[in-house]
């Protein structure tokens, strides 16, 4: 299967910002082939990607939120270490973000069912490195696994949906995990929807 690999790196200029995002959108409106952007995009999605130095504008946060909604790509997700840039060895004055990040269209998604994204340790940069596995050779579930994003944490309906999900199960500790999961995949997917959808309106 052929797919295309596209890295990226924005501007940390905040003058030149506009300019990056309109260079992804335009990149992305010809591909015919599954797409998957690797990069350090100098912006966070939500304000818990940042511990340390100044807050972070939402207006600016909001503007790379809808371009990657415009884009159609989402976020691949990660393990290991919470951030992937880090400056200042005080605690002090130590800086940490989530500046770098993999994201990609559904095509990609249904291609390499069992990827894993991973931070991992640099000896020489400010950044963690980015590991992709695509899992190619290993056997395929028929469902892409839910991975649970912190911003869901956020949401005002979180504590009741889980609460919701919880009650009215007796069995095997496994029952109401099984259905907890299940749950909040459909939750958060309709979560996603509702802003997407209120996102096209707007650009009506």
């Amino acid at each position: 299967m052929n797919w295309q690999f596209m890295g990226f790196y924005s501007s940390p200029n905040v003058i030149f910002e506009g300019d990056s995002w309109n260079l992804l959108k335009e990149l992305g409106r010809d591909q015919g082939l599954p797409w998957i952007v690797c990069g350090d995009f100098n912006e966070i999605l939500y304000s818990f990607e940042k511990k340390g130095g100044l807050l972070r504008e939402e207006e600016h946060i909001r503007i790379f939120y809808e371009t990657l909604i415009e884009c159609q790509l989402e976020d691949l997700g990660y393990t290991r270490h919470w951030f992937s840039w880090e400056r200042g060895n005080r605690s002090e004055i130590n800086i940490r973000e989530r500046l770098d990040r993999r994201v990609t269209k559904s095509a990609w998604f249904l291609a390499f069912l069992n990827f894993s994204v991973k931070h991992l340790p640099h000896s020489f940069s400010n950044h963690y490195l980015l590991l992709i596995h695509t899992n190619q050779d290993e056997q395929r579930s028929t469902k892409r696994g839910f991975k649970f994003e912190a911003w869901l944490t956020k949401e005002e309906s979180f504590e009741e949906e889980i609460r919701r999900l919880w009650e009215g199960n007796h069995g095997h500790i496994a029952d109401p995990l099984n259905k907890i999961r299940v749950g909040l995949q459909k939750w958060a997917n309709g979560l996603r929807k509702k802003v997407k959808r209120v996102f096209m309106r707007l650009h009506e």
